[in-house]
């Protein structure tokens, strides 16, 4: 095999593996910040708020809402205060 090839190979694989770490990270960061917001929502006595942001914290981090997802965010709504 052309060493050339070899490196562009390996350079073009090099770049995939950065470019999908980077999308995952920027999906863990949006996930923390929503997290985060829902959590102060759980805290306070807006329900519909602390809705809204627990179907998008389950969304950012499964990319896709389940029923379990939906019985979690049931679950934290009727813990709250």
């Amino acid at each position: 095999m052309n060493p050339y090839i070899s490196v562009i190979f390996l350079g073009i694989l090099a770049y995939l593996a950065i470019h999908y770490y980077e999308k995952q990270n920027k999906g863990r960061k949006k996930a923390a910040e929503i997290k985060i917001k829902y959590d102060e929502a759980l805290r306070g006595n807006g329900k519909a708020e602390a809705l809204r942001l627990g179907r998008e914290y389950y969304s950012a981090i499964r990319g896709k809402l389940t029923i379990y997802d939906e019985q979690a965010i049931t679950n934290d709504l009727s813990a709250m205060k």
